[in-house]
């Protein structure tokens, strides 16, 4: 059983040795930078969504805000027409 151990440890070890630093180095940072990339455009998308959820969230309370007033204001006008 040690034999196989011992085989299994060689060969893992000559097929990692076949590429180059330099090689493993470009592929990780292809990848990396890629990786980030994606990230990065995500992150893009999600603000600009956020963005527009807010924006939509300003206009509703902006609404809102109008209903109130226009209501405070004609209960105001029916108190003088009453009054009148």
């Amino acid at each position: 059983m040690p034999l196989k151990k011992k085989n299994k440890l060689l060969k893992f070890k000559t097929r990692g040795q076949n590429k180059s630093s330099l090689s493993q180095l470009a592929i990780i940072t292809t990848n990396s930078f890629g990786k980030a990339l994606a990230n990065y455009k995500k992150n893009i998308e999600k603000k600009k969504i956020k963005e527009i959820k807010m924006k939509k969230l300003e206009e509703k309370n902006n609404i809102l805000k109008d209903k109130k007033e226009l209501k405070i204001l004609e209960e105001k006008l029916q108190k003088e027409n009453n009054r009148l």
